[in-house]
C-alpha cells in the first residue's frame, strides 16, 4: 500500500539506512504484512528520536537564552557561582555552530567581550574560553567577533597578563585562554590576522617566547599560533614581518631553542611534553623564515622516525 512505499522510500533512501531495517535475503522470507511491521516499527523508532531531537534542541535554546540573561546582569566586580556556570556551559552548548549564531543573536559574544575586563581572573579566563569556543574555524562567527572589536581586548588582557609566569597560576591560565580565542579568531582568517597584526599581536608573542619564567602550556600555544598562522601560505598575510617583529621573533624563537637544548643536555630523558613542545618551535621557526641550523642538527627538535 502507499504507506509501505512511503516508508519504504524514506527509510532506505536515509544516507545511513538504520540497521534494524530488514535486508534483502530477510525481506524474501517475510510475508507483506511481516514486512509492513518491520518498517512501522523503525518508522515509529526513528520519529521518537527526531522528537527527542527536537527537544534537546528547544531545551538548549532556552539554556542558552537564561545563560546570557546571566552574563548581562553581571556584574564586573563579583563573580559567583551562577556566572561561572553560564560562562561553562554556554562554552560547551557554542561549540556546535548553530548554537554559536544563536548565541551571538543574543548578543551573548559581545556580553562575553565586555566580561574580559572583570575584576575575577577566572571569570576573565572563561570568558575567553567561550568566545574561543564559539568562532573557532567558522568565518561567520570570527568576523561577528571582528565587528564587536574582540581582538583589541584580546590582545589588551594578553598584555596585562605578560609574561604568563608559571609561578602565577591564574594568571598563566587566564593568558592560555586567550590565546585560544586569538588563535580561533586568527586561524585560516586573514581578516583577523590583519587586524591581530596591528594591534601588536606579534610583539606579545615575541615576548611570551623570550620569557624565561613562561608558563609551559602558554608557550606550547604561542609555538603553535606562530607555525599554524605564519604557515597558513594561503591566507597569512605579508605584514606579519611589519615592524622588523620577524627579526624579533626569530631572535626569541632561536634564544628560546638554545635553552631548551641546554635543559635537555642536563636531563637523563626527555620528557614527552618538552619533545613536542620542541617539534612545534622547530616548525614556527621554519614558518616564519628564521635559520633553523641550531635545530635541524639537533635530535630533540627532529621528529622521530616513523611520525609525520
Amino acid at each position: 500500500d502507499q504507506a509501505t512505499v512511503m516508508m519504504e522510500r524514506v527509510l532506505y533512501g536515509l544516507p545511513e539506512p538504520d540497521p534494524r531495517l530488514p535486508d534483502a535475503a530477510a525481506r524474501k522470507s517475510m510475508t507483506p504484512e511481516e514486512y509492513k511491521a518491520a518498517l512501522d516499527k523503525v518508522w515509529r523508532f526513528r520519529q521518537a528520536e527526531i522528537k527527542k531531537a527536537m527537544e534537546q534542541i528547544e531545551d538548549h535554546g532556552a539554556m542558552l537564552r537564561n545563560h546570557t540573561l546571566v552574563l548581562m546582569e553581571a556584574s564586573l566586580t563579583e563573580s559567583s557561582p551562577a556566572l561561572e556556570k553560564a560562562l561553562l556551559d554556554t562554552e560547551w552548548m557554542v561549540q556546535e555552530i548553530d548554537h554559536a549564531l544563536h548565541f551571538v543573536s543574543l548578543g551573548g559574544l559581545e556580553l562575553c567581550a565586555g566580561l574580559l575586563g572583570h575584576t575575577e581572573p577566572r571569570v576573565r579566563t572563561l570568558a575567553a574560553f567561550t568566545v574561543g569556543s564559539a568562532v573557532k574555524s567558522h568565518e561567520k562567527m570570527q568576523a561577528a567577533a571582528l565587528e564587536i572589536g574582540i581582538v583589541s581586548r584580546l590582545l589588551d588582557r594578553l598584555e596585562t597578563a605578560l609574561p604568563c609566569s608559571v609561578a602565577d597560576g591564574p594568571g598563566a591560565k587566564e593568558c592560555a585562554k586567550l590565546l585560544y580565542a586569538l588563535g580561533a579568531v586568527t586561524r585560516g582568517h586573514a581578516p583577523g590576522q590583519v587586524e591581530a597584526i596591528r594591534g601588536g599581536m606579534m610583539t606579545l608573542l615575541v615576548e611570551v617566547a623570550r620569557a624565561p619564567e613562561a608558563d609551559t602550556k602558554v608557550l606550547s600555544k604561542v609555538l603553535a599560533l606562530v607555525a599554524d598562522l605564519l604557515g597558513d601560505a594561503e591566507s597569512c598575510p605579508a605584514d606579519w614581518a611589519a615592524n622588523g617583529t620577524d627579526a624579533q621573533l626569530c631572535g626569541a624563537l632561536d634564544w628560546r631553542a638554545e635553552a631548551m637544548a641546554a635543559q635537555s643536555e642536563a636531563q637523563a630523558e626527555v620528557d614527552p611534553v618538552t619533545k613536542q613542545q620542541a617539534i612545534t618551535l622547530r616548525h614556527a621557526m621554519g614558518a616564519a623564515g628564521c635559520d633553523t641550523g641550531r635545530v635541524d642538527a639537533n635530535p630533540l627538535f627532529l621528529q622521530p622516525l616513523g611520525h609525520d
